[in-house]
Order: structure tokens, then sequence, then C-alpha cells
């Protein structure tokens, strides 16, 4: 096999390599924009319905200051109040 047999014989392997890379990039590149789109709409949709739910709550009166009631301390909870427990002493000291 003569040299210039060999050089093109590489030549063309690489430039089918070549073609061959470039066309998976670019359906790679294209699953990745149809995935990115699909996430896209489905952010939409997600936004609506909250958007939706909140305007609903807000009507039944939710978050509104006259349905809030605030904690009024331990008057609320019975009297309650939280209980400490002196630590002993560190042995050793």
């Amino acid at each position: 096999m003569s040299v210039s047999k060999a050089t093109a014989g590489a030549l063309c392997f690489s430039t089918t390599t070549l073609l061959i890379s470039l066309y998976s990039i670019y359906i790679i590149y294209s699953d990745v924009h149809g995935i990115w789109m699909q996430l896209d709409e489905q952010m939409v949709e997600i936004k609506v319905k909250t958007d939706d739910i909140w305007t609903q709550m807000l009507g039944l009166g939710a978050a509104t200051a006259s349905t809030r009631q605030r904690r009024q301390g331990k008057d609320q909870y019975g009297a309650y109040e939280a209980q400490g427990v002196n630590a002993g002493p560190v042995c050793g000291e």
C-alpha cells in the first residue's frame, strides 16, 4: 500500500467521522431543545394553576387580616409556659 493511498484512506475516514460527529451533535441539541421547550410549557401550566388556586383561596377569605388570629402568647394555649430544667454541676468541677 502506498503512502498516498493510506493518506487518502485516512482523510476519507476522518471526514466521515467528522460528519457523523456533527450530525450527532445536531441530534443531541434538538433533543435537549425539545425537552427544554416541554419544561417551559409545563412551568407555564403550573404557574396558571397556582395563580388560579391562589385567587380561589383569596375568594374564600384565606390570608386576610379578618380570618387570621394572632398568637397572644401563653393565653391562647391555656397558660402553659415552657418549663426548663436546671442542669446539674458538670463533672470535675
